[in-house]
């Protein structure tokens, strides 16, 4: 996933970034030429099953993802993931069941007075990656996630996640290891947006309370304010990817929190057979005014196919899954990009 701001996908990301971005375009090229991207999706993926990216930052900041092991002469694997089925996870609030007419993951009627909705301030929008994380609803998913989960009320500090990004980054496939690159800290100005969901993973999310929106500090381990309790959520989350059919939807609501949808966006619940979204409100000039507002949209039906993302405790997986592509193609390919 990017990050898009004023257009300029590339003003965040490296050219080590850069050369994975061009790696990930090309086996979508490749899967688009051998048959439909769709039907190569569900060819690798399960339905009702959360997969996620493997890899995580040390203790030293290093950044090392294992793609897996490529087999040419076997069975041509491309990338291993994490994998958990959705039905051994339980539901976070005791009673909610996929059959209840109405769900709202964060409340429907406080939603305009929750930390999470109110307004970026010119000091925050003055910070670009406080404000790219807003428009691109990783602010919104990580604090109605955590309010949803937690019962918190906070405004995620997308400042003190970039405190927790990697120093040096490695990417290893059979056999293969690429050199240690040094990785850039994070400002306000340039980050790698991949890197987020393993900044989550290693250190959480603190509140903007603790850690303002409005500059990358030093030291991103106490608040800035001393009369704020330094307190992390969502320690060990990762994005994990799923796919399914309207049910499936529904179970990430009730026992993960707030899923991303490439069909709706970010949907915060239900209500009969409308979806309840969360969108950034845009009045009728097409001006932003950096919030949240909620939305409504139809339901499929039962047959429709859905996929999205959630963030959820990586550590639930225990097994792997191995996506299958043709390794004679990617091999000379992957090499290149690392």
């Amino acid at each position: 996933m990017l990050i898009f701001i004023d257009e300029k996908p590339y003003k965040y990301i490296s050219k080590a970034g850069q050369h994975r971005l061009a790696f990930n375009k090309f086996l979508i090229l490749f899967a688009i030429s051998t048959l439909s991207l769709g039907q190569w999706f569900e060819d690798q993926f399960e339905n009702n099953t959360l997969y996620y990216n493997k890899g995580k930052i040390d203790k030293n900041g290093l950044l090392l993802v294992d793609y897996g092991k490529i087999n040419q002469s076997d069975t041509k694997t491309l990338y291993q993931y994490s994998s958990y089925p959705l039905s051994k996870i339980k539901p976070y609030r005791k009673g909610t069941a996929i059959t209840d007419k109405t769900f709202y993951s964060v409340p429907f009627d406080g939603f305009a007075d929750l930390k999470t909705t109110k307004t970026l301030n010119a000091s925050e929008l003055s910070c670009y990656a406080t404000y790219g994380l807003h428009q691109n609803y990783q602010l919104a998913q990580l604090g109605y996630g955590i309010k949803a989960v937690e019962d918190v009320d906070l405004a995620p500090s997308a400042t003190c996640i970039m405190t927790n990004f990697p120093t040096s980054e490695c990417y290893k496939y059979s056999g293969y290891e690429s050199p240690t690159v040094p990785v850039s800290a994070a400002t306000c100005d340039t980050f790698e947006y991949d890197h987020i969901e393993f900044a989550v993973h290693k250190g959480g999310v603190v509140s903007s309370e603790c850690i303002p929106n409005t500059a990358v500090p030093s030291d991103g381990t106490k608040c800035s304010d001393s009369s704020v309790k330094f307190k992390k959520y969502f320690e060990n989350y990762k994005q994990a990817g799923f796919r399914g059919n309207v049910d499936t939807v529904k179970e990430v609501l009730i026992k993960c929190g707030l899923p991303y949808t490439y069909e709706h966006g970010l949907i915060m619940g239900w209500n009969d057979d409308k979806w309840i979204t969360v969108r950034e409100y845009i009045d009728s000039q097409g001006l932003r005014s950096y919030t949240y507002v909620l939305g409504v949209a139809q339901m499929e039906g039962a047959s429709s196919s859905l996929s999205g993302w959630v963030f959820h405790n990586s550590v639930t997986s225990i097994r792997t899954a191995v996506s299958v592509i043709a390794a004679a193609v990617v091999l000379p390919a992957l090499a290149l990009f690392l």
